[in-house]
């Protein structure tokens, strides 16, 4: 094996003694924020036997990774790649370091350099070069110029792009932040390569209202420096300054502003859950506050909440974020109320300010109170009869209550139901049903309960069973064709019923006739009367019994004929006289026998006489009394009518 776990590499000369030699790029991997970390660069030189050697091994700078599309390649072929190239002519392999910003929120590419020196080694410069939204995937000397120029391949338009290079800056400019907030600002001078003994940098500014020093020493060692400078009253904030520098006959020159409340930058606030409700003493979700960055805007804020209720608390993740250039933060908030804080709807701010600008946005708290419900029964007392089904109003009322809701009933007998009429319980109102099932008549109390499965209400209410009862006299009559008769009712309320019972007279046959009057009554705890009056028209066709005289006739038939059969085996009597005492006393039979069977009795005692003479025929039939009162109907009592 060669070289072992190489990763992304390139092949070149590095050292000039035509033996190809690697250049290797990795990433040192950040275990705090678990991310691709910064650039890392290892040198294996070429041995006269074939074996490679790490020789050196560059960590220098502070970016985050970026690989071009062609991370492999050759310095002179065909499949290279902008990781190697003669990039200032000088006939030695460069490194070129591709990096993102990681202190701007918008992806900004860049590039530095390490310089080849033609022996295997390498010296780091610091200077950027920003791509802007150039991608370059290959290193070419197209131009000619003896250097190599970075490509870009536009696969869409079938073109490429060539970014030439050139000499770079001894030092670069920029301010710490822009706009500047308040009166003092800072610069910052960064240099291509470490600072050496006595290198010093001439300042100058192009407003005199702008103080600064007119040179700035950097330290030995250093790659640059924050110098400071003051914004004089005089100055005209609406105007642009600049800061400029001058190295070695380089020249670069910083611009910036001076923040102003009413400028078109800043910063702009975000809220993820702007409006929100929450009961007393409860602690509420987050919030989310977003800050982002306005124009470029680089700034420090200090977050806090306006127009909060009494009692109510404002807790932020971090009170202060810092704010890149074109970048944006976050950090949670949350509200806390006490039991204190009064109910009521809210409109709060939450402000984020530097001192020089303000953000303000707008958010919502209602402070509601704790889920509740209460429930009224209407009617309080029902009241209905047995066997029925009496019907009920639940009126609920919920206040932030989502339930479920159920309800039962206690306290009544064993045979009675109570249920909701429809499927569940919702606020508003509800109808229940209770079935009484032959309940005896009575008062009955019992309890509504009603619960969202945290708390519990009960109401209590009257079941009164009532009924309706009648007394009829005299429940048997006996009529003749022509003939009517009347019978006294008596209708009383139970338990206090009293409300109209109407009273009908069914099954009359055809033939006769049964009306009451009057036709509805009022009960009472006593008998109110009512007249039930039948009248026979004529003799009724259906349910005729006939009186039956047969058996007994035959039966008296047989006493005679008996007795002569007796006399036939009775010893012979001596003399006249015996014979005709026999004779009479058979003649005395028969007589009583025709005399029985052809009278006017029946078995059923009701006698001969009436309008059908004796050895008719008669009619039974019976007479219902039907009450009705709420939607019940039944049978009050009976009259048996016997027509002759």
């Amino acid at each position: 094996m060669v070289v072992s776990n190489l990763s992304e590499f390139a092949v070149a000369d590095l050292n000039h003694d035509g033996r190809p030699d690697i250049v290797e790029t990795t990433t040192i991997f950040s275990q705090s924020t678990a991310s691709v970390g910064t650039p890392r660069f290892r040198i294996y030189l070429c041995q006269p036997d074939g074996s490679f050697v790490l020789a050196h091994t560059y960590a220098p700078y502070t970016g985050t990774v970026w690989e071009p599309l062609a991370a492999f390649g050759t310095a002179g072929g065909g499949a290279t790649t902008p990781l190697i190239g003669d990039y200032n002519g000088d006939g030695n392999v460069d490194i070129a370091s591709f990096q993102e910003d990681s202190t701007f929120g918008t992806e900004r590419k860049y590039v530095q350099f390490l310089m080849g020196n033609g022996d295997g080694s390498f010296t780091p410069t610091y200077t950027y070069f920003y791509f802007n939204r150039s991608l370059p995937s290959n290193a070419f000397d197209v131009l000619g110029l003896g250097s190599s120029q970075m490509v870009e391949v536009d696969g869409w338009m079938s073109s490429f792009h060539v970014i030439p290079s050139q000499p770079g800056p001894a030092l670069q400019m920029n301010l710490v932040s822009n706009p500047v907030i308040g009166a003092q600002g800072a610069v910052h001078i960064g240099l291509a390569v470490p600072a050496a003994a006595g290198t010093s940098v001439a300042l100058t500014t192009s407003d005199p209202a702008i103080s600064i020093g007119s040179s700035v020493s950097v330290p030995q060692g250093s790659l640059g420096i924050n110098v400071p400078f003051q914004i004089g009253s005089g100055f005209n904030a609406s105007h642009v300054f600049s800061v400029s520098g001058t190295l070695a006959g380089s020249t670069a020159t910083a611009y910036g502003t001076q923040a102003l409340a009413t400028g078109r930058y800043g910063v702009s606030l975000g809220l993820n859950l702007p409006n929100q409700a929450l009961m007393p003493g409860q602690t509420s979700s987050d919030y989310g506050v977003n800050v982002a960055s306005q124009a470029g805007y680089a700034t420090t804020v200090t977050l806090s909440c306006q127009g909060l209720p009494a009692g109510t608390a404002c807790q932020f993740g971090t009170t202060t974020l810092s704010v890149v250039a074109g970048g944006a933060v976050s950090t949670s908030l949350f509200l806390t109320t006490s039991q204190s804080t009064p109910l009521g709807n809210y409109h709060f701010s939450v402000v984020a300010t530097d001192g020089a600008i303000t953000s303000t946005i707008p958010a919502g708290l209602n402070v509601v109170p704790p889920p509740s419900f209460s429930f009224s029964l209407a009617p309080t007392g029902l009241k209905t009869l047995p066997n029925t089904t009496v019907t009920g109003t639940l009126t609920l009322t919920v206040v932030n209550d989502r339930g479920p809701f159920s309800l039962t009933c206690t306290g009544l007998p064993a045979q009675v139901t109570c249920s909701l009429a429809s499927a569940a319980l919702m606020p508003g109102s509800n109808s229940f049903t209770i079935q009484t099932n032959g309940l005896a008549p009575g008062n009955y109390t019992f309890f509504v309960t009603v619960t969202d499965g945290r708390n519990t209400q009960s109401a209590s209410a009257q079941l009164t069973v009532q009924d309706f009862t009648a007394t009829i006299s005299p429940t048997d009559v006996n009529l003749s064709v022509g003939q009517s008769t009347t019978v006294n009712i008596g209708v009383s309320g139970v338990n206090g019923f009293t409300d109209p019972v109407s009273l009908l007279c069914i099954a009359a046959p055809v033939g006769t006739q049964c009306t009451i009057r009057p036709a509805a009554v009022t009960p009472t705890p006593g008998s109110v009367p009512a007249t039930m009056t039948i009248l026979v028209n004529s003799q009724p066709a259906a349910n005729r019994i006939k009186a039956k005289h047969q058996p007994y006739f035959g039966l008296l038939i047989l006493f005679p004929l008996g007795l002569v059969f007796a006399s036939a085996f009775t010893p012979a009597l001596d003399g006249a006289r015996r014979y005709r005492r026999r004779m009479v006393l058979i003649l005395l039979a028969t007589a009583v026998s025709l005399t029985l069977s052809c009278g006017g009795g029946t078995p059923s005692g009701s006698g001969g006489g009436g309008g059908s003479g004796g050895g008719g025929t008669s009619t039974t039939f019976t007479l219902a009394v039907q009450g009705s009162a709420d939607n019940v109907t039944k049978q009050l009592g009976y009259v048996t009518v016997t027509v002759r």
